[in-house]
């Protein structure tokens, strides 16, 4: 192999845009899309810019394309951000497209700023999505991304935007989603929202809503009648990030964010030890989810936890597919786990007696 013709490029037709250091590159390495480099006049997000020194076609054909592209998609936030008001940080991954706009927040023993605070979640978004289909036994194929998340710094501009985006109005830490098949949630830094463990945990809790909805054939089941399969899901998944449940989907539960400190398996343990007079599930197992009360929620967490603990997410996921399919819960449930609602209440109990701590 000779050595390069042109000792400027070594070839390749382009060089690295002056005008973004190496640390910079590699925080953007692996994401398509990203604002913050695609308002960089000089390369136009491509992170690239042509070798004048050299003729390469192919490399300049190939950065006109890249670059056209990346500024078609920046023209697409740039709507989102007229109805802000103001300039808003957007970036896009394989599954997410991620809106956000809080400048500054400390994570572990650092205060990043907004661009890294941006790709830092969504690192975790795309991180919770191959955790989801791992404990659910789904695959790329059961889910129609992208999957937008929008996180504001004010609430004024979420009361503002969100209608938009979801249909929905929204406050604070209650954020308002659109489920199904154009799944979307917005929420601003709120109560519920303040610090970085909080917000990864709300968005955990949002994002499982999100994408059960979004399973094939893209139906919300919490409204189907079976809110505490959809609030169990969320909540588990919030249980599977640090050990907490804190998130409630709805204002009226909110007043209960913290109900037992959000670490619900020993209370939940000290009440069936005692043979506590707690709702049984045939009580609630038909409720809408914004029907359900926060003590309906822990026990719906503490359901879930035990069907895919016991009989893995691959049941789970077409006892869903079953509900979305408008069949009779309990028709589904005998047809899937080979056994009767009022036996899974006594088997539940025994599970919760064997493992759940005496203390957290």
């Amino acid at each position: 192999m000779g050595h390069p013709h042109c000792r400027f490029c070594k070839d390749r037709g382009w060089k690295w845009c002056p005008r973004h250091k190496k640390a910079f590159r590699e925080l953007e390495e692996g994401v398509p899309f990203c604002s913050v480099r695609d308002e960089c006049r000089l390369c136009g997000g491509t992170l690239r810019v042509d070798c004048k020194e050299c003729k390469n076609p192919r490399a300049e054909a190939w950065l006109a394309r890249e670059r056209a592209r990346q500024q078609k998609w920046l023209a697409g936030r740039r709507k989102i951000d007229a109805l802000a008001r103001h300039r808003l940080m957007h970036a896009q991954s394989p599954h997410f497209q991620l809106m956000f706009d809080i400048p500054r927040m400390k994570v572990g023993r650092r205060t990043l700023d907004q661009h890294h605070l941006l790709h830092l979640y969504l690192d975790r978004l795309e991180a919770f999505y191959e955790r989801f289909k791992k404990v659910m036994a789904c695959s790329d194929a059961d889910f129609h991304p992208p999957f937008r998340i929008f996180i504001w710094n004010n609430a004024s501009d979420q009361a503002r935007v969100s209608p938009r985006i979801t249909g929905l109005g929204g406050r604070g830490g209650t954020g308002s989603k659109l489920l199904g098949s154009r799944p979307a949630f917005t929420v601003a830094k709120g109560r519920g929202t303040r610090n970085d463990k909080d917000l990864h945990r709300c968005l955990v809790h949002n994002v499982a809503h999100l994408m059960l909805s979004n399973i094939t054939p893209c139906v919300w089941i919490g409204k189907r009648k079976a809110g505490w399969l959809d609030a169990g899901v969320a909540h588990y998944f919030e249980f599977l990030l640090d050990g907490r449940c804190t998130n409630f989907c709805y204002t009226e539960q909110n007043t209960m964010v913290g109900f037992r400190g959000g670490k619900w398996r020993a209370y939940i343990r000290s009440k069936v030890a005692l043979g506590a007079n707690l709702p049984s599930f045939p009580s609630f197992y038909n409720k809408l989810i914004d029907e359900l009360t926060p003590l309906e929620h822990a026990l719906s967490f503490s359901y879930v936890e035990f069907l895919i603990t016991a009989y893995g997410g691959a049941r789970l996921k077409r006892f869903v597919r079953g509900i979305m399919e408008k069949r009779p819960q309990r028709e589904v449930f005998r047809e899937v786990y080979k056994f009767g609602i009022l036996e899974l209440e006594k088997k539940w109990r025994e599970h919760v007696l064997k493992t759940y701590p005496t203390r957290e």
